[in-house]
């Protein structure tokens, strides 16, 4: 396998996501933010123009997720700009992608949530068009800049830290696209692959979340294997997680929770350098639950 690399960006998409859903509030953009951008997401927040858009964007808010009620709909606002070109949109193979994801209650991926999402690149577009985002987008894009050539010794070694642990696991990642969105809540970080690409999308540059990111889809591969054992024990039931990650409490939830238990171990125990077995922590981790 190639050399692992992280190359971080901005992303102009993106941007128009969470500058649409600051139009409508999102709160949680502001936390452990720099001046600089708690005052540009106030400016948006008193904006007066795009009134379409905030609109639209008011409904990524669903009471689904009690800790963070923008989840799962900003997340999957960010992968419908990877179906879009130029001005084309693959809905088909949008809906096929998210209707995959394991992660997602049947409500969160509901024949209304597709009514809505279809219409999102035009409202990216609207956004993109309008000359005060076009001006909040340079500064964030110089922004961005800085911090990936503040962070090149940090970004050299979290390759280091994953490259080690690539040598000993399966993972088709070569290269993780680091996207920074300064609006999006720093404790969000969702991904997207493609091929051998990860697109990270982060609120800011944070080397856990990097590594938490890239570690989902390595042990969701391992957690497969103990499928039939992790759904029958009742320790499962009662992880020091919110709820939220137990979906509907059904076999996917109690799966989600579980692969999201291990990753947060492994993810701490790689960022201080401890050696870490997957497979012996997770039946390490189910002997503890009987």
């Amino acid at each position: 396998m190639d050399k692992l690399r992280i190359i971080t960006s901005s992303n102009t998409d993106i941007n128009a996501v969470y500058f649409g859903i600051a139009l409508s509030g999102y709160e949680y953009a502001d936390i452990d933010k720099s001046d600089d951008i708690i005052e540009m997401l106030q400016q948006i927040r008193s904006y007066s123009g795009l009134d379409e858009a905030k609109q639209y964007f008011s409904n990524t808010r669903q009471p689904l997720c009690e800790v963070y009620p923008f989840w799962p709909r900003a997340a999957l606002l960010e992968s419908a700009t990877f179906f879009i070109n130029g001005k084309s949109f693959d809905f088909d193979s949008y809906c096929t992608y998210v209707k995959a994801l394991p992660n997602l209650t049947t409500e969160e991926k509901s024949e209304d949530f597709f009514c809505w999402a279809k219409d999102s690149p035009k409202y990216v577009t609207q956004i993109k068009s309008d000359p005060f985002f076009q001006n909040i987008n340079t500064r964030i894009h110089s922004k961005v800049t800085e911090t990936s050539l503040n962070s090149i010794e940090k970004t050299r070694l979290i390759e280091g830290k994953l490259e080690k642990l690539s040598a000993t696991v399966e993972s088709a990642i070569s290269t993780i696209s680091l996207i920074i969105c300064p609006f999006k809540c720093v404790y969000s970080a969702d991904y997207f692959t493609e091929g051998s690409v990860m697109s990270v999308i982060l609120g800011n540059f944070l080397p856990s979340s990097i590594v938490h990111e890239y570690l989902h889809p390595i042990v969701r591969l391992h957690i497969k294997k103990y499928r039939e054992r992790i759904v029958t024990l009742d320790g499962i039931k009662h992880l020091d997680l919110d709820k939220s990650y137990y979906m509907n409490n059904d076999e996917k939830g109690l799966l989600n929770a579980f692969e999201e238990n291990i990753v947060r171990k492994i993810s701490d125990s790689i960022l201080y350098e401890i050696e870490i077995n997957i497979e012996k922590l997770i039946f390490s981790e189910l002997s503890n639950k009987v």
